[in-house]
């Protein structure tokens, strides 16, 4: 049974850290720069550290409150910082074709191209009214 216990917990540290390790090179490669996203950096990489070394030590109550406690921040700080959450809606929008509004892209034939309902009706891709999103497929 502790087997199993050390195996799960490695598992979910492992996917935190690299869960921190896709965030850091999502606002990297979306060239966000600013004050937000210098911290976003840097909590990123306490989180991914954290979570590396707390593979090898083992949990404690204490220790576990104070992880939860520093990943619900990490949590919060994707959709609760703006510069944070643009790089995420950018990144789903060049992976998926799902942009939200106010993400700007750079569409082949068209330029340069601000995501509203106007734009994404003019040029005939899907809007979802409800979550505030354009379909630019």
């Amino acid at each position: 049974m502790k087997l199993i216990l050390k195996i799960l917990k490695i598992i979910f540290l492992v996917i935190i850290a690299a869960m921190a390790g896709g965030g850091i090179f999502t606002i990297l490669l979306a060239g966000v720069r600013g004050t937000q996203s210098a911290i976003f950096l840097m909590y990123s990489l306490l989180v991914a550290l954290t979570a590396f070394l707390y593979v090898f030590i083992d949990f404690k109550l204490k220790s576990l409150v104070i992880f939860l406690a520093v990943l619900g921040v990490y949590l919060w700080m994707l959709d609760g910082m703006p510069a944070v959450k643009y790089a995420f809606d950018l990144d789903m929008c060049y992976d998926n074709a799902i942009c939200s509004e106010n993400i700007e892209i750079n569409y082949a034939g068209y330029g340069k191209i601000l995501i509203t309902r106007e734009n994404c009706l003019r040029y005939g891709w899907g809007w979802n009214e409800e979550k505030r999103f354009c379909n630019i497929r």
